[in-house]
This record gives C-alpha cells, sequence and structure tokens, in this order.
C-alpha cells in the first residue's frame, strides 16, 4: 500500500497530547500514532456495526415469537430470580438497564426479547 502524505491541522491542545505520547515512547512518530487511531476508529465502527444488527435480528426474532400479558413488575421478579418463562438459565446483571427499555408497555415483547439474548 502506498504512504501518502497529508497535512493535519490540531489545536495546541491536541498537538501537545499528541507530543506527549510520542514522548513516552508509545509510538515513535506522529505518523505511527495517528494510523493506529485511524485502525482503531475502523475496528470500533466495525465492531459497532455488527453488534448493531445482532441487536436488530434479535428483536425481530423476538417480535415474531408473539407478545405477553405479564406486568412489568411479574416480568422483573422473574428476571431476577433467574426464570424467565422457558429460560432457565439466569439473566447477566448487565441485560438489567436493556430490558427496563421494554417494560413501559402493558402488553411487552420483553420476555421473548430476554429469550432471544439468551
Amino acid at each position: 500500500m502506498a504512504i501518502v502524505k497529508t497535512t493535519l491541522s490540531l489545536t495546541d491542545h491536541g498537538r501537545q497530547w499528541m507530543d506527549g505520547i510520542i514522548a513516552s515512547g508509545e509510538y515513535v512518530s506522529n505518523s505511527e500514532y495517528i494510523r493506529a487511531l485511524i485502525r482503531r476508529d475502523k475496528e470500533r465502527r466495525i465492531e459497532s456495526t455488527a453488534e448493531i444488527e445482532l441487536i436488530r435480528a434479535k428483536l425481530i426474532k423476538a417480535e415474531q415469537s408473539g407478545f405477553t400479558n405479564k406486568n412489568r413488575d411479574e416480568i422483573l421478579a422473574r428476571i431476577r430470580v433467574g426464570s424467565i418463562f422457558e429460560a432457565s438459565v439466569p439473566l447477566a446483571p448487565n441485560y438489567l438497564p436493556f430490558l427496563s427499555l421494554f417494560a413501559f408497555a402493558p402488553r411487552t415483547i420483553l420476555p421473548t426479547v430476554v429469550k432471544c439474548m439468551l
């Protein structure tokens, strides 16, 4: 791959930050540091897109599988004890904030979303 020169404008603060990173020995040049930032940004964007698609697919699957008449408190109580309808696997604590987004509707797809995430 060919190397192309480009000009980059930075604020004083940005330039001091980059100079500090270079001085620490973590990178040998400004160019190496900028290339590393670009690689990390590219990886993050690809991972974010994949995560969004995974969540979207799980939500579609959940929506297609039906609804429940359970209310918010019943659903959250079952989540806390680890018996989410057909699922008997305890739910990871990091799902609780996500799941609470779905708990506002009287008829909710929450149980099915949980089943799809397990």
